[in-house]
């Protein structure tokens, strides 16, 4: 979590300004983020594929999937500002107590959820191990690809994952 700028800013240069691209990128190999297209996808940002690629049938299906997680982070924003009502309206206190009182509520939500208070909708189970072929060049990136992003869509195509049926009917209208 960061607080370091104002509500408005673009999620990218808020990501950028903040110490977070360096804690991601030191991730284990077998963990990851999820972000947008706004994202330059790495070994640890996955980022859903766009324009002609995505009229692929597998990558169509590893972004409804990668949709799905992002959805699961924005549930759980919503769920932490209904349980403290206090984030509901803009906090009129000083700029450096607004970061505290979000830290707080933050930590606070964690410690309840830690405790049974509040039941995440999804219960996030540990990642399988990546074969070792995967683990080879992650150190030598190219900016704009990832293949932790590949590895993922081998999965997704390995295990026959399409976009539910329903969902592609919804899109089509």
């Amino acid at each position: 979590m960061n607080c370091k700028s104002p509500g408005g800013t673009n999620d990218v240069a808020a990501y950028k300004r903040s110490s977070l691209p360096k804690l991601v990128e030191s991730l284990p190999r077998t963990r990851y983020v999820v972000g947008d297209n706004a994202y330059t996808p790495t070994e640890h940002v996955l980022v859903p594929f766009s324009g002609s690629e995505k009229d692929d049938h597998g990558k169509d299906s590893y972004n409804y999937y990668l949709s799905q997680m992002r959805f699961r982070i924005e549930m759980a924003f919503d769920r932490l500002v209904s349980k403290w009502g206090i984030l509901k309206s803009p906090l009129n206190v000083a700029l450096k107590n607004a970061t505290r009182i979000t830290y707080c509520c933050t930590i606070l939500h964690n410690f309840c959820i830690n405790e049974g208070d509040i039941v995440p909708d999804l219960q996030a189970g540990d990642p399988s191990e990546l074969p070792p072929e995967y683990y080879v060049s992650c150190d030598r990136s190219i900016r704009g690809q990832s293949q932790m992003r590949q590895y993922v869509l081998d999965k997704v195509n390995e295990h026959v994952l399409s976009r539910p049926f329903h969902n592609v009917l919804r899109n089509d209208i």
